[in-house]
């Protein structure tokens, strides 16, 4: 059985913004996903939108995108023209097509099979930020 919950015992809930919780629940992890670039490669110009991050010609180098639709989808339909307030619902079809027509070589990044820091150095990358630090 599911009983509605006593914000007065959890503690800051007044704080939380209403969207973030209901009468059974409050949201309990937040995440973002960022663009990184390697500064060293591009000065006082890197990439500063999705879209740069697909530009393979103004941007040349490798890439590396996280390996789970998390934000990867959200990414390639803002690099498509997509604007962010019309982003939902996802039009995944779309999406994978933007991700497939990337002419750059891309490898996974995030989880178990990343590749390590030192056998890749990629220009560009979407960082899962949760939280954590890019180096």
């Amino acid at each position: 059985m599911i009983e509605p919950l006593d914000f007065s015992k959890i503690p800051n809930a007044e704080k939380m913004p209403a969207e973030y919780k209901s009468a059974y629940s409050v949201a309990y992890e937040f995440y973002s996903s960022v663009l990184a670039y390697n500064k060293d490669k591009f000065g006082e110009k890197p990439p500063q939108t999705w879209a740069d991050f697909w530009d393979v010609k103004k941007f040349p180098g490798t890439r590396a995108l996280r390996n789970h639709p998390l934000a990867t989808l959200e990414a390639a339909l803002l690099a498509d023209g997509v604007p962010a307030d019309k982003l939902y619902p996802l039009d995944v079809d779309r999406a994978f097509k933007k991700l497939e027509k990337k002419s750059s070589p891309t490898l996974p990044s995030g989880g178990r099979r990343a590749p390590s820091r030192r056998s890749f150095s990629p220009m560009a990358r979407s960082i899962w930020k949760w939280p954590g630090t890019v180096v």
